[in-house]
């Protein structure tokens, strides 16, 4: 069928293209101080400058005392805890699979609630036909032409289709630091009569990098191409851009833009939210292994607050980050992803910390986000929920946009006073756990050498791994938690212990998306399938050979190859069950024992040459009688130099297999790399 073209002049972009702002490393001298003390209320961000909603009453201060008294002032919401096991039970992702239909009709039927023709009803994108509003009439457009396009050149709108051939696209994870834009538009130029397909991609406020897939003077073969491309970036055809569901993760989004010339009003009064304002600088330490707990990587970039400037704006591209163009439903649905993030947080229950930065991600992928090189903002306090809203109230101002953000402004400024630095993400999530730590900074410590020296020198060749040291971290439980290990050695002081006094310094490897749950419970048993029981029963398994433990780290599934290992303190026992075949038996043995023995060694044909205690004092951690002590290997011999037992072993290196947690206490953290040998 013969499509029919026309286009209109579009205004020409009256910004040029910002700089990018430098980022720089920044250290700090302690390697993990205490989180900082909560300033005075006096430091706490000027709500009015943010938007101009009347305080409620009980927060204005009067001239003089009133008679009688104010009323006693509320208490501050409290800090969530952050929690990495899933609780279905919240219902918060399990609701955003099932209310884009319902919430687009409400959109339609409350906020655009107008008589439309027959014929626009009978050909409608959407259930009222609200999405082809913009080229109703004669409304003069605003449509960005991007910069690679000639001198005057236009983009294609079909007033037969109703449609505007310029497509945004966001595709965010804040997991895996993807904050992408994608801009296609058809490009009329006159003074080459041709049509053109041009592409823009990068990250989100940056220019990105623009080409130009097609040319052709047939706009048919152009508008094909379009089509085709946006299909296959977003899995749904042009025609059904509206009715797009946003339950896919990082997927592209097609973001609907407001094109008539009354959006530009908003242009000069859009404030971007400041999370300098509320987030304090993280020490570098601090952001490199929260991120790795909670993200499963780390940046080298600069916390959030470091990309923006001290006046609280972002250097962006009003073509790559175009707020003032976001239409009315774009803002709604934004707003309705705060709205349920309020309800998760006023819910009281813990915050599942993969439902926080998916909600997040959900959110960074609908309303743009220019966060620089790092992470988008993870929207876990009351404060970052006032800043999105008031961001979105500045776009346009909903009455029940407008309650909500009066509501959480008295949250937000009552918890800013109380919990301060806490609300960071990542001082929020470090409060949450049980065990704390603290970076070794200076390798002549004969704590790090002897550590150092244990994980590089206990190494095997036929684990085909050679393991490089990024960083050493020393664990703690806080003095505020439980620690079922002392209460361990306690009633085992009390009572007599059938299995003799032995405690061994042994690597325990998990992959990088369970070490905010080891740092949060120490290491648990798992459970496993019938089929697929390990040698030994369910324990928790640890080795005195650092190349076996890392493999369990799955480093070869990471591009950077990064792991991590713990080194743990575990109380195996004097008596304790040697075996030298893979036999399940075992498990049953130790129970058979009634305390005799608590920990199976299954011995292999490499072994330490020898076993010595441990020379430095490890602060922090409980002792119990004068016979406490900890054995490590001595691995001034490499492992691969040690002579070799009796060939006919199943086992290559010796494994621990402990069936209590509590016999089990966390030494340190060793950010590793692993390295083919």
């Amino acid at each position: 069928m013969e499509m029919e073209f026309e286009y209109t002049t579009p205004i020409p972009p009256s910004q040029e293209w910002k700089t990018e702002p430098e980022f720089s490393e920044y250290g700090v001298s302690d390697p993990l101080a205490a989180i900082p003390v909560a300033p005075q209320a006096a430091d706490a961000p000027d709500d009015k400058a943010l938007i101009d909603l009347p305080k409620p009453c009980h927060q204005r201060t009067p001239s003089v005392p009133p008679e009688p008294p104010e009323a006693p002032r509320q208490p501050a919401p409290p800090l969530r805890r952050i929690v990495s096991e899933n609780r279905p039970e919240s219902g918060i992702v399990e609701c955003f699979s099932v209310w884009h239909v319902p919430l687009l009709e409400h959109y339609e039927t409350q906020f655009q609630a107008r008589d439309r023709s027959n014929a626009v009803r009978a050909d409608h994108t959407s259930p009222h036909g609200y999405f082809r509003w913009q080229t109703d009439g004669n409304t003069h457009l605003h449509i960005p032409v991007d910069d690679i396009a000639s001198p005057g050149s236009t983009v294609l709108v079909d007033n037969r289709s109703k449609c505007i051939y310029d497509a945004y696209f966001l595709r965010t994870n804040i997991a895996q630091n993807m904050n992408q834009f994608r801009r296609q538009q058809v490009v009329y130029s006159p003074d080459t009569r041709k049509y053109s397909l041009l592409i823009r991609e990068g990250r989100v406020g940056y220019p990105g990098v623009a080409c130009m897939e097609i040319e052709s003077t047939d706009p048919s073969l152009v508008v094909d191409k379009f089509r085709r491309l946006f299909k296959r970036h977003t899995q749904v055809a042009w025609f059904r851009r509206y009715l797009v569901s946003f339950t896919r993760d990082a997927e592209w989004k097609f973001i609907e833009l407001n094109y008539r010339e009354a959006s530009t009003s908003t242009r000069h009064s859009v404030k971007l939210p400041n999370y300098g304002e509320i987030h304090p600088k993280v020490p570098i330490e601090v952001k490199v292994m929260m991120e790795l707990a909670l993200y499963g990587q780390s940046l080298t970039g600069p916390s959030p607050n470091d990309s923006l400037p001290s006046d609280g704006t972002t250097p962006r591209s009003s073509f790559t980050a175009p707020y003032e163009l976001l239409s009315p439903y774009t803002i709604y649905i934004g707003f309705k992803i705060l709205e349920c993030m309020w309800k998760y947080l006023k819910s009281g229950q813990p915050l599942n910390w993969r439902h926080l930065h998916r909600i997040s991600s959900w959110y960074a992928s609908h309303i743009p986000c220019c966060s620089g090189k790092d992470r988008p903002p993870v929207l876990s306090s009351y404060p970052t929920i006032f800043l999105e809203l008031t961001f979105l109230y500045s776009l346009h101002p909903w009455r029940e946009l407008g309650d909500l953000l009066a509501e959480a402004r008295q949250c937000s400024s009552l918890q800013l006073q109380v919990h301060a630095a806490r609300l960071h993400p990542l001082y929020q999530a470090y409060s949450s756990l049980r065990h704390g730590f603290r970076r070794l900074t200076d390798p002549s410590r004969l704590e790090f050498q002897e550590v150092r020296c244990y994980l590089e020198n206990s190494c095997f060749w036929r684990h085909k791994y050679r393991v490089e040291l990024l960083d050493i971290y020393q664990v703690f439980v806080k003095a505020n938690a439980t620690n079922p290990y002392a209460e361990w050695l306690q009633r085992k002081k009390q009572d007599e212990d059938f299995s003799g006094e032995e405690k061994l310094l042994l690597w325990y490897g998990v992959p990088t998306t369970s070490v905010m749950r080891v740092l949060e419970k120490g290491p648990s048993i798992p459970h496993f399938q019938d089929a697929v029981r390990p040698h030994f029963g369910n324990g928790i398994y640890f080795a005195d050979v650092a190349s076996k433990s890392v493999r369990y780290c799955n480093p070869d599934t990471r591009a950077d190859r990064e792991g991590v290992l713990f080194l743990c303190e575990v109380d195996v026992g004097k008596e304790r069950l040697k075996s030298s075949s893979n036999s399940v038996k075992t498990l049953s043995d130790i129970e058979r024992s009634e305390g005799r023995r608590r920990c199976v060694e299954a011995q292999g044909r490499v072994r330490p040459a020898e076993w010595k205690m441990v020379r430095w004092e490890m602060a922090g951690l409980p002792k119990v009688g004068e016979h406490d002590r900890v054995l490590m290997p001595d691995a001034s011999i490499p492992y691969n130099e040690v002579r070799r037992e009796a060939e006919w072993m199943d086992l290559t290196t010796n494994e621990y297999v402990i069936y209590d947690p509590t016999h089990v206490l966390i030494r340190y953290l060793c950010r590793v790399k692993a390295l083919d040998e």
